[in-house]
């Protein structure tokens, strides 16, 4: 029996985290891809999203898999985890 809910995300930053060069090595590639699209179609199999909610999280997620690592690199440090002030 599966209980019906909602996700969200939340705008507060829960956790600050530095990152390193081994962190991007673990988050890159196409090894890292197919393992998101497994998590995807088993979301998707157990109902726990719609096959719009994870073509979105497929589209926002693959070109950053694919993408050469230094440009990768380069979003993380100079977008994604530029300092927040409170």
């Amino acid at each position: 029996m599966k209980l019906a809910g909602r996700m969200e995300d939340i705008s507060d930053v829960l956790v600050d985290v530095r990152i390193s060069n081994g962190m991007l090595a673990r988050r890159y590639g196409f090894g890292y891809l197919n393992a998101e699209l497994r998590f995807l179609r088993s979301c998707r199999k157990e109902g726990l999203l719609s096959l719009i909610d994870a073509a979105r999280f497929a589209m926002m997620r693959v070109p950053a898999r694919v993408i050469p690592a230094s440009a990768l690199e380069w979003l993380y440090r100079r977008i994604l985890r530029s300092k927040i002030t409170p």
